[in-house]
């Protein structure tokens, strides 16, 4: 993680799961993108590649057109 000097994630977060059992193995790459939309330039950046997305939003009515934004 890179913070900014508000301790908002500047580029990305990254994480690692993994789950073995007796005979496979799962593992996961999680990137954590920006959700401000100061940041909303490097999106495409940290989603080069990916293979799957969950997109999180604010399920608060006021919060819908910026939902929509950050889907865009």
């Amino acid at each position: 993680s890179i913070d900014s000097t508000i301790g908002r994630t500047l580029f990305f977060d990254f994480g690692v799961l993994q789950f073995e059992g007796a005979e496979w193995s799962l593992k996961f790459l999680i990137y954590s993108a920006t959700g401000q939309d100061f940041y909303a330039s490097t999106r495409p950046a940290t989603l080069n590649g990916v293979d799957g997305i969950i997109f999180v939003v604010d399920s608060r009515t006021q919060c819908l057109q910026h939902n929509i934004r950050s889907w865009n």
